[in-house]
């Protein structure tokens, strides 16, 4: 029986392969070249700050040319955002718009609609795009055309955020004003890319541009200040300055210049607070004040600024409650406005930590780390290392408290909360081992130091002082490594990887210790579903891709919250979609997206099935194989059912890509995931391909961690009403870290601990 995709005329499949082809060099958001993988909840964050910007620069009484770029802009970027969470509708519905203020005159633009077109399966539609923009080409100069699409790359870039991506920004920000000058929309965005590249030393971008940014940044926005005649840009460009600026009188200068220009603009009035605080704290609570319509940054600024005038007053015991009230308050719209504000649910936390709200905070630092590890930690490290430490200081109080362990019901029990906190400093620890320099671990965690060895019995005492030494005498490392090996065998495995994490900073660890440690460690905070397992899976994952030599590993501090904040694909799970037969009470591809949601979930990994495009239900293998060239592993799922002769042509250009690359270390490897036993692999040049397990009694395994790890969040419902049993729970655990193991190549149970002496 024919498949759909047998089903395409030989000259059609070519005429579509043909339209693929010339689209992946068309300038659009669906063609950028990104550093790695966004995330969604990264996409749903940026849409929403973006949506809140198009609508205040629609409701502007005057709108200059730089206006409408710029909401065109947000638009292009917007209907990428909303076609990648699936959307489509919408992402039409954005694109229209964009279209329509644009005259129809940009190539972006249209761009974009090709692709949407193309993935609705409306070819003849796309075909008339690609005429649409060839007649650009010929109405409109060639250079400001090609300046203009790469601005609307780098504006996309931009906005995305990170390291790597701002470095992108800045390029072909560069290379557009260099062919157009004259557009300050542009030299303003440029000015802020230069602003936000990090200024400590990183291998992600030139080192001269962040020895150099903020003299780059003052020169464009001086250049938008003065040559600008929108007032908007001006007043940006102003409050920009103030920002950067460290002289106290030319700050408030500036803002003065800024709000006189735009005083009810979000984005000036937020910098322009944030400039005033520290010299004028009434003027900066009235600006924030009367923002109508303020978000998460505004209110969590504004909460600063109460809970500095409360310190102003805290002799006063009336206006001291006043601020402190107003402060908590503003914290918590912040919340409500955003809840994936790590810096706003930060000081809601610290804030009630303050006022003794020790139960309350607890809590809240508690959610904050069901929440956020799921993150990317390079965003978010420092929030998240002193959550776990506060969370930790905190329940240690908690357990002194006779009321609060009055109410405790089996099997939590004050001992159990006091291993569970020390655990908690532990993991704070082991990221400040990994974000600060040996010195600073001190000044961020000596309370937590000393929590740790005011309960630690004599030889857990050691640990922690070897951790204070080595950061000021390095010839102790030997010492500590033998500690590694006495706590492995202790099976004290979050002692053994805190001190093995620390020791990598600056010696290469043995490739055996290295596994025993990081996946026995893994192996232990599955058993206890803790919401950050995957920090260990994900970085060793990592680690095995980077095809270091065997016996010894690089520094793990490069592999372990490295600062990057876009990774590449790490899985592609690739299976025919024209399989529509069920499968274990689901489709191929339902279950195949649980097979990713617990890749995600559990090992933190970035995975996506058939590109998230369901192009495998059109002739497109050349745009497929670029796509499964940039992820670390191909997993192959096969069903029962035959697979189509496009799949089967698929695999085997894939297979000739990765023994093509298996030489020079490139490109994807490769593996065959069988749904259940006596499955058939559909070629025969996959029968040497390495497999997984059978994923059916994997996925059973999968889901009933998954149910057990939301039955153990802090907001889940209390009682003990279908709770996964222990027993249930090691043999979950087991399934999954065999399945792990087998695509980073090793083996569970692991060898025994006399392996790694």
């Amino acid at each position: 029986m024919a498949t759909r995709q047998d089903a395409f005329p030989s000259d059609t499949v070519s005429s579509m392969e043909d339209l693929w082809d010339e689209l992946s060099l068309v300038p659009s958001v669906f063609t950028l070249n990104l550093p790695g993988i966004i995330s969604v909840t990264r996409m749903h964050v940026l849409k929403k700050s973006i949506d809140h910007e198009v609508e205040s620069l629609q409701h502007l009484p005057k709108k200059y040319e730089e206006d409408t770029e710029e909401i065109i802009q947000s638009l292009d970027l917007l209907t990428w955002l909303e076609f990648k969470i699936g959307s489509f509708p919408r992402a039409l519905e954005l694109n229209d718009r964009a279209l329509v203020l644009s005259e129809e005159k940009r190539s972006f633009t249209w761009g974009n609609r090709a692709h949407l077109m193309c993935f609705q399966r409306d070819f003849e539609e796309a075909k008339s795009c690609m005429h649409k923009l060839d007649q650009l080409k010929e109405r409109e100069s060639h250079d400001k055309r090609i300046a203009g699409e790469k601005a609307s790359q780098a504006y996309c870039h931009f906005r995305l955020g990170g390291n790597k991506n701002t470095s992108i920004a800045i390029t072909l920000f560069e290379e557009a004003l260099e062919t157009y000058p004259q557009s300050y929309l542009w030299t303003q965005q440029l000015g802020i890319c230069y602003n936000r590249l990090p200024y400590m030393a990183s291998k992600i971008a030139d080192v001269y541009l962040k020895t150099n940014r903020l003299d780059k940044a003052e020169r464009n926005f001086l250049c938008v200040a003065n040559k600008s005649s929108n007032p908007r840009l001006r007043a940006f460009a102003f409050s920009d300055l103030a920002k950067i600026n460290k002289n106290a009188h030319e700050k408030v200068t500036l803002c003065e210049a800024a709000l006189e220009l735009a005083n009810d603009d979000p984005y000036v009035v937020l910098n322009c607070a944030t400039s005033l605080m520290q010299f004028d704290l009434d003027k900066a609570i009235s600006l924030l004040e009367r923002e109508s319509n303020p978000t998460s940054k505004h209110l969590t600024q504004l909460g600063k600024c109460y809970t500095s005038k409360a310190k102003q007053h805290k002799k006063d015991k009336d206006l001291l409650a006043k601020y402190s009230s107003l402060a908590e308050e503003c914290y918590r719209r912040g919340v409500d406005e955003n809840p994936l504000s790590m810096q706003c649910r930060h000081f809601l936390a610290m804030h009630m930590l303050k006022h003794s709200k020790l139960e309350e905070t607890w809590q809240e630092f508690r959610k904050i780390l069901a929440d956020f590890t799921r993150l990317p930690k390079s965003d978010y490290a420092f929030y998240l290392m002193k959550a776990y430490e506060y969370a930790g200081i905190c329940q240690l109080k908690l357990c002194k408290d006779a009321r609060f362990t009055g109410n405790l019901s089996a099997p939590t029990t004050a001992t159990t909360l006091r291993k569970e906190a020390e655990v908690m400093l532990i993991k704070a620890l082991e990221i400040a081992l990994n974000i600060c320099s040996p010195r600073d671990v001190n000044n961020h965690l000596g309370v937590s130091l000393n929590c740790l060895s005011s309960f630690a019995d004599e030889t857990e005492k050691q640990l922690y002082s070897w951790l204070n030494a080595l950061a000021n005498r390095p010839g102790s490392i030997d010492e500590a490594l033998i500690e590694v090996k006495r706590y492995l065998s202790l099976e004290a495995f979050e002692k053994a990887y805190a001190l093995l994490m620390f020791i990598a900073r600056s010696l290469p660890i043995d490739a055996n210790l290295r596994r025993q440690v990081m996946l026995s460690a893994a192996w232990d905070r599955l058993l206890k579903v803790s919401a950050d397992a995957d920090r260990i899976l994900k970085s060793y994952f990592d680690h095995h891709e980077r095809k270091m030599p065997s016996g010894y590993s690089s520094q793990l501090s490069e592999i372990v919250d490295s600062g990057e904040d876009e990774e590449l694909l790490d899985v592609l799970i690739l299976y025919d979609d024209s399989c529509k037969e069920a499968t274990g009470g689901s489709h191929l591809s339902t279950f195949c997206s649980r097979l990713q949601q617990a890749l995600v979930t559990i090992f933190g990994l970035n995975t996506s099935q058939n590109m998230q495009t369901s192009c495998a239900a059109v002739p497109v293998a050349n745009l497929q194989l670029k796509v499964a060239a940039k992820a670390k592993l191909v997993l192959v799922v096969v069903g029962s059912e035959p697979t189509s002769k496009y799949f089967q042509s698929l695999l085997e250009k894939l297979l000739g890509l990765v023994k093509q690359n298996d030489g020079n270390g490139t490109g994807p490897r490769l593996m065959v995931a069988l749904i259940e036993e006596g499955v058939t692999v559909p070629t025969s040049i996959l029968q040497d391909v390495p497999r997984t397990p059978p994923l059916k009694p994997l996925l059973g395994s999968l889901d009933t961690y998954l149910q057990r790890y939301v039955q153990d969040r802090p907001e889940a419902p209390a009682g003990d009403s279908g709770r996964v049993a222990e027993d249930d729970l090691k043999r979950c655990v087991g399934d999954i870290m065999s399945f792990y193991c087998c695509l980073i190549s090793t083996s569970w149970p692991l060898p025994t601990k006399d392996d790694t002496a």
